[in-house]
């Protein structure tokens, strides 16, 4: 498997059309979950409480926006 590394810091000009960027991934926790719900206070139990996402037709929890965008 090859090593992936952060890329060089570029300017908007050096950027082409199409270019891929890959990122690692990082599997989502309840921990994390949990974390984040403490750190936003977004108590929201969609984004905590597994049956009531279940009960809403979501297979499991949802994560904050912000949680997935950073």
């Amino acid at each position: 498997m090859p090593r992936l590394h952060a890329p060089k810091t570029r300017w908007f000009d050096d950027f082409a059309m199409g270019e891929t960027f890959y990122i690692p991934s990082r599997t989502m926790t309840d921990a994390l979950f949990a974390t984040f719900q403490l750190a936003s206070g977004d108590n929201d139990p969609i984004h905590y409480d597994v049956e009531f996402c279940k009960e809403r037709g979501h297979p499991a929890m949802l994560a904050h926006g912000l949680q997935v965008f950073i």
